[in-house]
């Protein structure tokens, strides 16, 4: 589930699976493609007006769209995967870890059989295939860790850059959540140990001043949401890299 006001109207809207309920409680759209295992709703590509929703989709699918961005205020499908897919699996990923690409970069991974790994592709805002990988298997966290717009990856216990060989730092414990609770825009890293609850945060100064992104709606939404099924990483309305700083 996902609250977000979809069409513009002042008013939110909730996001279940691959439907959407108008703020009056009727049917706003549906495409019809059955449950999907992550949903992200943000402003993926800047460069369309309004917010898209990046899908992907759990229940097989014979032809194509197993992986997709849609339209979020009507449903419109933009882009997808041009063939089958097993079941696209667990929390996939959708955020800016690319400065190249404009807007969200986006990852998802099916199945095998066996409910392993089979294969991944990581995908620009516009559709475009960046890589086929196997990205953390089924997904990396990501957070906002040093100065820059971009994401990094939480892969293991690395905080490392898409691409690079050395990290930014390390971490030890299971992980919990990610959003920005000191308020600096950039994010904290929740973890726990035996015994005790552990918040990793930069110590990279951040080099301007951005509104903390907790005051953004989708992005506290998603950080309360995050509590229920699977976790995914909290988007923001706006896209961070083309949105001046204070």
């Amino acid at each position: 589930m996902k609250v977000a006001d979809v069409d513009g109207d002042s008013r939110e809207e909730i996001i279940l699976g691959s439907a959407v309920i108008d703020d009056d409680g009727t049917a706003l759209w549906s495409i019809g493609l059955g449950h999907p295992d992550h949903a992200y709703v943000g402003d993926i590509d800047p460069e369309r007006p309004g917010l898209e929703i990046y899908y992907g989709i759990e229940s097989r699918q014979r032809e194509r769209n197993g992986m997709c961005l849609v339209e979020a205020a009507t449903g419109k499908i933009l882009w997808g995967y041009e063939g089958p897919t097993r079941h696209v699996h667990a929390h996939g990923m959708c955020s800016d870890i690319i400065a190249k690409y404009p807007g969200s970069e986006c990852y998802s991974a099916d199945t095998d059989e066996k409910k392993d790994f089979a294969w991944g592709i990581l995908w620009s805002a516009k559709g475009e295939i960046i890589a086929k990988e196997n990205l953390a298997g089924f997904g990396p966290r990501v957070v906002f860790w040093d100065a820059d717009p971009q994401r990094e990856l939480l892969i293991g216990r690395r905080i490392i850059d898409y691409g690079a060989s050395e990290p930014h730092g390390t971490i030890d414990g299971t992980f919990v959540a990610v959003a920005d609770i000191l308020g600096d825009w950039r994010e904290e890293i929740i973890v726990t140990l035996p015994g005790e609850m552990r918040i990793y945060l930069t110590t990279t100064p951040a080099q301007d001043r951005r509104p903390t992104l907790m005051s953004d709606l989708i992005y506290r939404m998603d950080v309360v949401i995050g509590a229920m099924g699977y976790y995914q990483c909290p988007m923001l309305s706006y896209d961070l890299a083309t949105t001046p700083p204070w």
